[in-house]
C-alpha cells in the first residue's frame, strides 16, 4: 500500500497511498485530516479531494493496515460531502463528527454502523450559519463541540448532547487576542482547560484559557472571562503537501520538517 521511497525510510512505520493521487480504495486526493479509533483499531482519513472519509483497519502485531470502508460521496445532500476537512470521534455518543468544508457544515455519522445521522449548518439549512468549516474538537469536560468557522473568523460551540448551537468566539478578522484570520485546526488540552487554535493567515497558534464556574461547565454555557495568549509563532500548521497523496505514520522519536503549503493555506 505504501510508496517504495517511503518504505526505505526507517522512520516510516506505515504508508498508505502513493505520490500519485487516485480515487480507488486506499488511494487519496489531498488527504487533510485523520483520527484513530483506539476502541476498534480503525484509522479514519479525510480524503478531501475525493469528497469522502476512508476507513482502515490497523493491526498492531505487524503494523499492517487494510481498507475497510468509505463514508460519503461528492454532493450537497445529507450524507454527501464536498471537500471534508476535520474529523473527531465522540465515543460517548457513538458517532463520527466531520466538517464539510465546501458545504459549510458539520455531519454526524454513526461510529458503530458507519452510517449517516444528521447535518448541522449544512448548505441551505437555517439552524446555524457557518461557512468553510475546518477543524473540529470535542471538549469533554464542558460537553461541547468546537468548530473552526474559517470564513467567519470565529469558533462555534455546539452542545455535545444534542448538537444545538451554544455560542461563538471571535467573528472579527484580525491578529489581536480574541481575533482570528481563517482559523483551521483545533485541539483541546483537557488537563489545563485550554482550547488551542491554528490561525491560518496570522501564522500563529493561539491558546484560549476559559474560566468557568461549575454551573457553566455543566450546562455548557460560555463563561464571562476568556483569556487569549499567543503560545508560539509558526508557519501554517498542515497535514499533507500538494505534491503527495499519502498518509504516513512515524515513530514518535522522529520529527517532521515539511515546508510545503497545505490545502489550509489556499
Amino acid at each position: 500500500m505504501g510508496d517504495d521511497a517511503l518504505d526505505r525510510d526507517a522512520r516510516i512505520k506505515l504508508s498508505i497511498g502513493t505520490k500519485q493521487q487516485g480515487n480507488t480504495d486506499g488511494l487519496f486526493r489531498t488527504p487533510v485530516g485523520l483520527v484513530f479509533d483506539h476502541h476498534r483499531g480503525l484509522l479514519l482519513v479525510v480524503d478531501s479531494g475525493n469528497h469522502q472519509v476512508q476507513v482502515f483497519s490497523c493491526d498492531d502485531d505487524d503494523d499492517g493496515c487494510s481498507f475497510v470502508s468509505k463514508l460519503g460521496e461528492k454532493g450537497n445532500q445529507p450524507g454527501q460531502l464536498k471537500n471534508p476537512f476535520g474529523l473527531a470521534i465522540d465515543h460517548d455518543h457513538d458517532r463520527i463528527l466531520m466538517t464539510d468544508y465546501a458545504n459549510h457544515g458539520v455531519q454526524s455519522w454513526s461510529l458503530s454502523e458507519q452510517s449517516f445521522l444528521q447535518c448541522i449548518g449544512h448548505e441551505g439549512s437555517a439552524d446555524i450559519k457557518v461557512r468553510n468549516t475546518r477543524g473540529i474538537a470535542i471538549d469533554k469536560h464542558h460537553h461541547r463541540i468546537v468548530i473552526a468557522d474559517s470564513y467567519n473568523h470565529r469558533l462555534v460551540f455546539l452542545s455535545s448532547i444534542d448538537l444545538s448551537f451554544l455560542f461563538s468566539v471571535g467573528g472579527k478578522r484580525g491578529s489581536q487576542p480574541g481575533e482570528f484570520y481563517s482559523p483551521s485546526g483545533i485541539a483541546i488540552d483537557h488537563d489545563r482547560h485550554r482550547i488551542i487554535v491554528c490561525d491560518n493567515f496570522t501564522h500563529r497558534i493561539w491558546s484560549c484559557i476559559r474560566r468557568a464556574s461549575r454551573s457553566h461547565r455543566l450546562l455548557g454555557r460560555p463563561s464571562s472571562a476568556c483569556d487569549w495568549s499567543q503560545s508560539m509563532a509558526c508557519r501554517h500548521v498542515h497535514m499533507a503537501s500538494r505534491s503527495s497523496s499519502t498518509c504516513s505514520i512515524m515513530d514518535q522519536a522522529h520529527g517532521v520538517d515539511d515546508d510545503d503549503d497545505s490545502i489550509a493555506g489556499r
